[in-house]
């Protein structure tokens, strides 16, 4: 199995995820699944990551899955069976 994960982030200083998007799909029967969360960081936007991605910080407030604290260590993000990260 092959794992894409794309991230969105605050900006270039010192960022933090606010929004990762996965697809992953088999080779022996091309199922794929697809997620998208929204993460609510610790610290605001920058003002050209907003214009980059269009996420704002009212957005992030309003609609996020989970918290930055919640993703940080990074456990269980590799889905089962994966064989490819990319």
């Amino acid at each position: 199995m092959i794992q894409v994960i794309d991230f969105e982030t605050t900006g270039l200083i010192d960022p933090q995820p606010v929004q990762y998007a996965q697809v992953v799909f088999s080779n022996i029967n091309n199922i794929w699944e697809t997620e998208e969360v929204v993460i609510l960081p610790t610290k605001p936007i920058e003002w050209g990551a907003m214009g980059v991605t269009g996420i704002t910080n009212e957005f992030l407030q309003e609609n996020y899955d989970l918290k930055y604290d919640e993703i940080r260590s990074g456990k269980g993000w590799i889905g089962e069976g994966v064989e490819y990260l990319v």
